[in-house]
């Protein structure tokens, strides 16, 4: 649907984004993940059309994001398939929450005859209807990020562009606002996540991207990525007497650290050299357990975060 190919810019001597080539497609939720500064902002600048000065192209089923780079057509049909929730999006807080979604569905060229439809609509899929004639300033901080969502998707864009959507929510506001990304995701949308904090996007990124210094550095699923890097593979070991499992399985490869940690019982966290097979692994630490006649009470695969995989791909500054 939307494709990034060799797209480099800079702000003076500082280059934002490097040769980026990018696929995106309809109906995944895209999570774009890297450092502040590492380009993600000016990707979405650019993809919005409030970037207009870059080399290389980007396109929007076929059709050139900046057009002539002074087409008003091609800018109009570009912005009416975009919903676009920045960082800050400025309400005027004396104001209502239907009255904000007013003001802006006539800026956006919502016809007049539509908007009602359409502010209800927009109240009704992110869950903030009963708040529709409260002020603002009353509102808490998830109900507002609600109302930010509610005029991105004011206009029932195709594309949903999100910058740091999360960002400072509480743990609650943060699983509702996922599943309305998720709700809008499910009608064949493409939903485009940024974030310098990759556990924010767990469970909700279909497909991530990590940047780094201006280019993509690791491009998958979830679950490639942690099967790619096999970063943080940890077997967790609970049994009667974490002494004993220490002794029988420190000693030599696939494990390389022993960590004890608290809970039911005594539970050790065996970390597992990442160039070796988990079921090797796996089989090796049950043999040395069956062979020291340790009694054990549960043994389990923790699997690795998106996090440790981002560390592992950013630390030292690599290029």
């Amino acid at each position: 649907m939307i494709t990034f190919t060799a797209v480099s810019k800079s702000y003076g001597t500082v280059r934002a984004l490097s040769d980026l080539s990018l696929e995106l497609r309809r109906g995944e939720i895209f999570g774009y993940i890297g450092p502040n500064g590492a380009g993600k902002t000016t990707t979405i600048k650019i993809l919005t059309g409030l970037v207009r000065d870059f080399r290389g192209e980007v396109l929007i089923d076929g059709v050139d994001v900046c057009g002539d780079r002074g087409s008003h057509r091609v800018r109009g049909e570009i912005s009416r398939r975009i919903g676009y929730l920045p960082q800050d999006v400025g309400f005027q807080e004396w104001r209502t929450v239907e009255h904000a979604l007013q003001t802006f569905g006539l800026l956006s060229g919502i016809e007049p005859s539509q908007l009602a439809l359409r502010v209800d609509a927009a109240l009704e899929r992110t869950g903030i209807a009963e708040h529709r004639r409260r002020r603002i300033v009353h509102l808490s901080g998830g109900t507002v990020q609600r109302l930010r969502l509610a005029q991105a998707i004011l206009h029932d864009p195709e594309i949903l562009v999100l910058d740091e959507p999360l960002s400072g929510l509480d743990p609650a506001s943060r699983v509702d606002v996922k599943e309305i990304v998720r709700e809008l995701a499910g009608r064949d949308r493409l939903v485009f996540v940024s974030s310098h904090i990759l556990s924010e996007l767990e469970g909700l990124a279909t497909r991530i991207g990590i940047l780094h210094e201006g280019r993509i550095r690791e491009l998958g699923t979830p679950a490639e990525l942690r099967h790619r890097y096999q970063v943080g593979t940890v077997v967790e070991v609970t049994v009667r007497s974490g002494a004993l499992v220490e002794a029988a399985v420190l000693s030599g490869r696939p494990v390389t650290e022993v960590e004890g940690v608290g809970g039911n019982g005594p539970t050790v966290r065996l970390h597992i050299d990442p160039g070796t097979d988990l079921d090797e692994a796996m089989a090796v630490v049950l043999r040395r357990i069956v062979e020291n006649n340790i009694p054990v009470r549960s043994v389990r695969h923790l699997q690795p975060s998106l996090e440790d995989v981002y560390m592992t791909l950013t630390r030292g500054g690599a290029a």
